[in-house]
């Protein structure tokens, strides 16, 4: 099979398996909702897995843990959401979420305030596009 085939089929294969398992931000978005912590556990670990890249679901499995009580792992998490891109706003809000689980609210509220910049940065430049 030729690289260009085994490349368009491999994110295929991905979408497929989180179909036919249920691995999706809604699935864990209902299993949090329902405060069913490991099964929200087990939805956004595998969709991390599926995907390194993903800030929304590591920020995502962190609040789980952390809603678990396990604070070890939520920062580990936190801390992955923040190194997947660092100029994303919700790069902002993981350092954010860091800086609390550490004390440190005052760096932790500059954080969030940054995040909200980016955002109102993004927001003014497509309004202006339109």
């Amino acid at each position: 099979m030729t690289n260009l085939l085994k490349n368009a089929l491999f994110p295929v294969a991905i979408l497929f398996a989180q179909i036919a398992f249920g691995q999706s931000h809604a699935a864990g978005i209902e299993a949090m909702q329902l405060e069913e912590w490991d099964k929200a556990i087990s939805i956004y670990a595998g969709l991390v897995k599926a995907n390194p890249a993903d800030q929304s679901a590591f920020l995502s499995l962190g609040n789980a843990y952390l809603a678990k009580g396990d604070k070890e792992n939520a920062l580990a998490n936190f801390k992955n959401a923040s190194n997947t891109n660092s100029d994303a706003p919700l790069t902002y809000v993981a350092n954010g979420r860091v800086l609390l689980l550490e004390n440190n609210p005052v760096e932790a509220e500059k954080q969030f305030g940054k995040s909200k910049e980016v955002c109102q940065k993004r927001h003014d430049y497509l309004e202006a596009a339109w």
